[in-house]
């Protein structure tokens, strides 16, 4: 609104030499531009280090994972995630590959279809979302849920990285990583390949 005020006083002014504002007027219009950049700038901002991570989650990630860069896989974690040894990452991956497939793609569900045991609107930290994912492997589909780090707990930090990922998977058992994050998501068992022992 204060570039458009500032143009209209302007024009105001240029039509009736006796008002005045005329710094005024200029320094709305300067004001404004410039707060219309910086939203302008922090949105972008936003949408390629956040938004995107969001809608696309870790698909890059574990795509990487799986063609063996297990860097790469960790990159995209903050905690247990990011820290975890490589034989833990190995593992997950490794059975990640040898149920489904290679990864093709990922695509975001409506946050209302989290498989959260006992979770509810209330309860979510807008902070921490936990996002559903559909993730497209070669052998089909596969439910996964992820959440995702925007602030540390004890401060105002940006984070913007995952701390859990969790595939579900009804036949053979959710996979999730870090096994650390088992408790967390409602998984009895804390290490990938465990849950299929009995299969």
């Amino acid at each position: 609104m204060g570039p458009l005020l500032g143009f209209y006083a302007l024009g105001e002014i240029r039509r009736d030499p006796q008002r005045t504002g005329r710094r005024l007027a200029i320094g709305g219009i300067v004001i404004g531009l410039l707060a219309v950049a910086g939203w302008g700038m922090a949105a972008r901002w936003w949408d390629v280090n956040a938004r995107r991570q969001m809608l696309n989650g870790l698909a890059a990630e574990l795509q990487a994972g799986l063609w063996g860069d297990v860097a790469s896989f960790k990159a995209g974690f903050v905690g247990d995630g990011a820290t975890a040894d490589d034989a833990e990452a190995l593992a997950f991956l490794g059975e990640v590959s040898r149920r489904y497939g290679a990864l093709n793609g990922s695509t975001q569900r409506p946050v209302g279809e989290a498989r959260r045991p006992g979770a509810n609107a209330a309860a979510v930290n807008r902070y921490r979302p936990r996002i559903p994912y559909t993730l497209d492997f070669a052998s089909g589909p596969v439910e996964a849920e992820a959440e995702f780090i925007v602030l540390a707990d004890d401060r105002w930090d940006l984070v913007l990285k995952f701390a859990w990922l969790v595939l579900h998977d009804p036949e053979l058992g959710d996979l999730v990583y870090p096994a650390s994050a088992a408790a967390i998501v409602g998984e009895a068992s804390a290490a990938p390949g465990e849950s299929d022992s009995g299969s």
